[in-house]
């Protein structure tokens, strides 16, 4: 059996383009790995299943660890199976990228499993099919990613920032918020891309701080104008004096602290605030 931990990630910057005619949009985003992740246990078994024993989440074939699995045998051409048992802390909806961790850990661990080298470069394209986050997920640290999210580049990662992931009791399918995005008027979106990823890309390089008029999400206005359940998230951050970012396509934004000792009563304050809020304390990694 292997045990594996699939990590979370936060978009710092995240700029949409249009729809490409296979339907997929371009993007520009600098992704961080945080702390915060699940548990995956792995045994090799006749057949696919998977056990979910913590989150409320498909354990059938729809589930995106399931299809990872299927496309692991079949690029490798193995008749074998996996048992997988799923722990789920990354909340799901939440634009934390959760599903596609889970799948790469699990592409990841069945090489290890079935003892075959590993290849990032391979796994860096056949990945994408199964979701654009996917890619990114097998490394530690901090990246660029264009195209669809499956061409990255390597950044030097800006380790330790205390952080505290927020999620509202609300969930964002992807396909729900690209339709909403497609309908915002993308003017502003375009000149802010021209200012903000080479100066977020020079802060984390030279590890300085990085101002948080950096930080860009594209889903941000469109999303919290349709959904006062963000709304309230983001004025609860004016409110206390820290900026909520949104991760992803939604729902969950994260709120950079000044230091450990500042997100301890951050997290003990906003918990007291909104317990119906998902609360979690984590870090870039």
């Amino acid at each position: 059996m292997i045990t594996l931990k699939a990590f979370a990630k936060i978009n710092l910057t995240l700029f949409v383009g249009e729809k490409r005619p296979d339907g997929y949009h371009e993007v520009e985003t600098i992704m961080h790995r945080i702390s915060l992740h699940d548990k995956i246990q792995l045994t090799r078994a006749p057949d696919i299943s998977l056990n979910v024993m913590k989150g409320n989440i498909s354990s059938d074939s729809d589930n995106l660890m399931w299809r990872a699995a299927e496309l692991f045998l079949k690029k490798m051409n193995i008749s074998g199976g996996v048992h997988m048992t799923l722990h789920k802390e990354i909340p799901t909806g939440a634009g934390l990228g959760g599903g596609s961790a889970d799948a790469a850990a699990v592409i990841y661990g069945l090489h290890q499993l079935y003892e075959i080298p590993f290849s990032l470069s391979y796994w860096s394209e056949q990945s994408a099919v199964l979701g654009a986050d996917v890619p990114f997920s097998f490394l530690s640290g901090a990246a660029l990613c264009t195209g669809i999210g499956e061409k990255i580049a390597p950044l030097t990662p800006a380790l330790s920032l205390p952080l505290i992931i927020i999620k509202p009791p609300l969930s964002i399918s992807t396909i729900d918020a690209y339709k909403i995005l497609d309908e915002y008027n993308s003017t502003e979106r375009k000149t802010i891309h021209e200012k903000s990823t080479d100066k977020m890309i020079q802060h984390i390089n030279q590890n300085i701080p990085i101002p948080t008029s950096y930080f860009h999400n594209d889903f941000e206005k469109p999303l919290c104008r349709l959904y006062p359940e963000l709304q309230e998230i983001k004025s609860y951050g004016e409110k206390i004096g820290i900026p909520a970012q949104m991760t992803g396509s939604g729902a969950a934004f994260f709120f950079v602290c000044q230091n450990k000792d500042n997100q301890l009563f951050l997290f003990k304050k906003i918990k007291k605030d909104h317990p119906h809020w998902f609360l979690a304390q984590a870090t870039t990694i």
